[in-house]
C-alpha cells in the first residue's frame, strides 16, 4: 500500500512498503538530476524492485524493461514547472495530469479529502497512515 501526496510545493509519501503481511521501511519520493541536467521530483508505487530499476534509468541508466504491474500508475512525476506527470507501467508513458495538487495510491482517497481541505502533503500522509492502514512507518518529502 502507498500514499503519495503533491501540494503544489510538496511532493511526499508514506515509508511502508509490504511484502507477505510484514511492513518495512523503504522511500518512495526522489530528487532526480536526468543525464540533460533537467531536475524533477518522483515518487513510486507498486512494485519495489521495478522502482528502483526505473529510478536507475531516469537517472540515467539502462531502461528497466517491462512492468510487472500492467496498466496502473506507477510513478507520479513533477518537472520544474510543477506540471504534474502520472506515469503509467504500460510502456512508460507519462500522462499530464491538469490539477496543481495531486494524489495517488491505496490510501489517495483519505490524501485528496485532507489536500482539498487546506492541508499540506505531509498532513495529507499523516491522516491517511492515522486513519487506515494504506501508509505508514513516518514520511518522505522533496521539493525545488
Amino acid at each position: 500500500m502507498t500514499t503519495i501526496a503533491w501540494d503544489g510545493i510538496t511532493l511526499a509519501a508514506d515509508r511502508a512498503a509490504w511484502s507477505n503481511g510484514m511492513k518495512y521501511r523503504v522511500r518512495k519520493v526522489h530528487k532526480v538530476r536526468a543525464k540533460d541536467g533537467q531536475t524533477f521530483l518522483v515518487a513510486f508505487c507498486g512494485d519495489g524492485h521495478f522502482a528502483v530499476n526505473l529510478l536507475a534509468w531516469m537517472r540515467g541508466g539502462k531502461h528497466p524493461g517491462k512492468s510487472p504491474d500492467e496498466n496502473t500508475t506507477i510513478a507520479i512525476v513533477i518537472d520544474e514547472k510543477r506540471r504534474v506527470w502520472r506515469m503509467s507501467s504500460n510502456e512508460l508513458r507519462y500522462c499530464r495530469a491538469l490539477e496543481k495538487i495531486h494524489v495517488t495510491g491505496a490510501g489517495q482517497d483519505f490524501a485528496i479529502g485532507a489536500l482539498e481541505a487546506g492541508a499540506t502533503a505531509i498532513q495529507a500522509i499523516k491522516i491517511a497512515a492515522k486513519r487506515s492502514d494504506m501508509a505508514g512507518l513516518g514520511i518522505d518529502a522533496v521539493r525545488f
